[in-house]
């Protein structure tokens, strides 16, 4: 796993990693075997947003709304 401050943690078979919503991380497969991920989101599904790594831009297909209160255009969930 990359973590966008530069961090990095490797993990091994069996081992789990805690990621908590909003955390921006990369995942690589440095393995010959096939990688196996287990998740569980908890919260509104609405609200879920899929960002790229590198570019931070929402890939969720959803369209951005206008917000009333501001004026500012915002994703699902923002």
């Amino acid at each position: 796993m990359r973590f966008p401050d530069g961090g990095l943690a490797v993990l091994k078979p069996g081992m789990a990693a805690l990621i908590t919503g909003g955390s921006f991380y990369q995942l690589e497969n440095t393995g010959k075997a096939h990688m196996v991920l287990m998740g569980h989101r908890s919260g509104n599904q609405d609200n879920v947003m899929h960002i790229d790594y590198v570019t931070r831009q929402d890939k969720s297909g959803r369209p951005k709304v206008r917000n009333r209160a501001t004026g500012a255009e915002q994703g699902p969930g923002e």
